[in-house]
């Protein structure tokens, strides 16, 4: 409490100095100070012996500095407590939320360190383009990191042509078995560095930050990062996208520059995805004498696929074959059960698994994998928590806006508690056009 009478002193000697001199007042004070001198009646003008002028703008002054003390001024002890035990209760959940916050920020990004990687996510993040003409392509995975394509193929960022062959889906929906143009739909796959958002890099190579330079390997030629593997000199596309050898080497020298930008681009956006512990595909072989193999729970995606000879031309071939309904998954127990006989003919028996799925939201594909959503609910309490923090703000706000209004208004009803004054008055206005010097009535009410 004294440190409160302290602050009013300093903003009185400080700002009382600055307010207008109020004649009327001024007058009612000085008759105040010579009251032993004068055998005047206070009943008369109606002050206390003890009444002290109050300035209401003081009082507000006073509260937006620190609410509740516009009302110690206005010698208004109980709603003083009542401001400032709710600046107190904000104040306090202010900070609880603020701690809260900082502890889900730091668990989200050790999730992230422990869950998301660089090395993994540039090393696969052609996976679904470089085996698009194998069976695992049915899970079309590859439509996340595609733009779905009508007639020619889009340029690349702005001035770049894109140099991949496209992949194409046929939906056979007359079941005639003929690919007619109509049922074909054409998917050009993205490059690591397509669009706005990117993630910054340490390349020890060049001893600087940097970006994966926004041009795709016209050709075999490398751009220090990737390079076309197999270039279709036909086509003048590209077949199947590689690391850069050099790039390769160091990539385990390589530092990402973890910023606000890196957690949310990774947890967002599609061309980020690979990076995902949990979103590439494993392979495994399965012996036909076992009763089932173990693939782990929450697989989203899986196929088997075995080999067979093929003696109708000559010479014989050997062809892949997919046997996936021949197989049951037992998602509870994360293991692949065989459901009828294999044929015999068939051999190198394998299952392609992966726990990526495709997640459509309102018609915007979006890659899902449990360690990518676990990671996006982590993200979104902290941002609950930091909505919440906002709000505190206003409430800090709106508690000092609350605090002058009520110091105005005390201070108002202290002044006149001491003062009895006509607050009601009419009087003529003045206007010298009119014949008898009065254009009106003005009637005012202070309070």
């Amino acid at each position: 409490m004294r440190i409160y009478f302290i602050l009013l002193s300093i903003i009185e000697l400080l700002v009382c100095s600055q307010i207008p001199i109020n004649e009327k007042k001024m007058d009612i004070l000085n008759f105040i100070e010579i009251e032993n001198s004068m055998d005047t009646s206070y009943q008369e003008l109606n002050i206390s012996k003890e009444y002290k002028y109050k300035y209401p703008g003081l009082g507000m002054l006073a509260s937006s500095i620190l609410p509740g003390l516009g009302q110690i001024y206005a010698e208004s002890p109980r709603k003083a407590l009542f401001f400032v035990t709710i600046e107190a209760g904000i104040r306090y959940f202010r900070g609880k939320t603020q701690n809260n916050m900082d502890s889900k920020a730091s668990e989200y990004k050790r999730f992230a360190d422990e869950h998301w990687d660089f090395g993994r996510w540039v090393t696969h993040y052609y996976d679904h383009y470089n085996n698009r003409n194998e069976s695992i392509n049915s899970f079309k995975l590859y439509q996340l990191f595609s733009q779905e394509t009508i007639g020619a193929a889009p340029s690349m960022f702005g001035q770049f042509a894109s140099n991949f062959e496209q992949i194409v889906d046929w939906n056979d929906f007359n079941n005639d078995g003929i690919q007619n143009e109509s049922e074909l739909t054409e998917w050009n796959y993205t490059h690591i560095n397509d669009g706005s958002h990117s993630i910054a890099f340490y390349d020890p190579r060049y001893q600087q930050f940097k970006t994966f330079p926004k041009n795709a390997p016209p050709t075999n030629e490398s751009n220090d990062y990737f390079y076309c593997e197999e270039f279709n000199q036909a086509t003048f596309k590209c077949n199947k996208f590689s690391l850069d050898l050099d790039f390769e080497q160091n990539l385990e020298n390589f530092v990402v520059q973890k910023n606000l930008h890196f957690y949310e681009n990774i947890g967002k956006y599609n061309q980020f995805f690979m990076g995902w512990d949990d979103a590439l595909f494993t392979t495994e072989d399965i012996e036909i004498n076992s009763e089932f193999v173990h693939i782990g729970q929450g697989i989203e995606n899986f196929i088997v696929t075995a080999k067979r000879i093929d003696y109708s031309n000559l010479p014989p071939t050997e062809v892949i074959e997919v046997i996936t309904n021949e197989f049951f998954y037992d998602s509870e127990e994360g293991t692949l059960h065989i459901n009828n006989d294999i044929d015999s003919d068939l051999n190198s028996i394998q299952v392609t698994y992966t726990k990526a799925s495709i997640f459509n939201n309102n018609g915007y594909l979006v890659p899902k994998s449990p360690n990518k959503w676990n990671y996006r609910d982590l993200r979104d309490e902290y941002n609950q928590l930091g909505k919440l923090f906002g709000y505190t703000t206003t409430a800090l706000l709106f508690d000092r806006v609350i605090s002058m209004i009520d110091a105005l208004i005390t201070i108002n009803f202290y002044n006149r508690k001491h003062i009895i004054e006509n607050n009601f008055s009419i009087e003529p206005v003045f206007e010298k056009d009119s014949k008898i010097g009065v254009g009106g009535i003005k009637i005012s009410y202070r309070f």
